[in-house]
């Protein structure tokens, strides 16, 4: 973020007709929500007893999906945020699998359905966005106190986030 504020002097950044300054300030907002586009988020490595930990299906409230397109792994700015459909919350615990259906936030009539695996500490994603909506991509699984967040890249052109939270 050093690198954006001092280099693009952002803090003397004020509103015009051109689109260079204020791509140069959301540059430095995605890196500071999303991370830089060129590095991968750190995976969980295995340990000799790896502490399992589960999701309390119960008490979620929230599940959002944010999609950013990539060329060459960097964004080009094209970016959504899915949230889920009221009622669309499906967990089946003997298979381990969530299903969801999110809503585009720019467009709320535009809804995909989703299907997240979990199997121990790993899960995967399927959906009706996908080519093959039977195929599955491997995610990376991270915890915080009250969430999961759940991440996918394909190779260089998007990148999503999964947040499941819970109270």
């Amino acid at each position: 973020m050093t690198h954006y504020y001092g280099g693009d002097h952002l803090d003397r950044i004020r509103p015009d007709d051109e689109w260079l300054p204020a791509s140069i300030f959301f540059q430095g907002v995605q890196f500071v929500l999303l991370g830089h586009s060129t590095l991968s988020m750190a995976r969980c490595l295995p340990t000799e007893t790896p502490e399992v930990k589960t999701i309390p299906w119960t008490k979620v409230n929230v599940v959002t999906l944010d999609w950013l397109n990539m060329t060459g792994g960097w964004s080009y700015g094209e970016w959504s945020r899915w949230r889920l459909v009221e009622g669309t919350l499906h967990w089946n615990e003997s298979l381990r699998i969530l299903r969801v259906t999110l809503f585009n936030s720019r467009n709320p009539q535009e809804r995909d359905q989703f299907k997240i695996r979990f199997s121990n500490q790993t899960a995967w994603l399927s959906g009706d966005c996908w080519e093959d909506p039977f195929e599955e991509s491997e995610l990376g699984l991270h915890w915080a106190d009250h969430a999961a967040i759940l991440d996918w890249e394909d190779e260089g052109t998007c990148r999503l986030y999964i947040s499941i939270e819970w109270d």
